[in-house]
């Protein structure tokens, strides 16, 4: 593969929309990074088809998975936690007193 040779990329979902992209490696034969593609429309992506000009010699670690949105807590799941958290400290407090007088 040539450093000049573009890489295609094009995506099809489930309603067959497509979308393409190219980009190029900064030299010839050299991996490139990980390559990620997500829908952000919540469609499923139905193929992928990744082609250049020169010809590939070999694909490695494909992989495909499910992306999650982060999960971040509400509010009410932090005031809990903070709850939680003072309650430990007051039966800690309670207990290193009550050692502290039985001494």
């Amino acid at each position: 593969m040539d450093a000049s040779d573009p890489i295609n990329v094009t995506v099809t979902d489930e309603n067959g929309t497509t979308f393409s992209f190219s980009f190029t490696v900064p030299k010839a034969n050299e991996d490139f990074g990980r390559l990620g593609i997500e829908s952000l429309d919540g469609e499923t992506i139905k193929s992928v088809l990744v082609t250049d000009t020169g010809g590939f010699e070999e694909f490695k670690q494909i992989d495909f998975s499910l992306v999650t949105a982060p999960v971040v807590p509400e509010p009410a799941t932090w005031a809990l936690m903070l709850v939680g958290v003072g309650a430990m400290g007051g039966v800690l407090r309670r207990r290193a007193k009550a050692n502290f007088t039985a001494a």
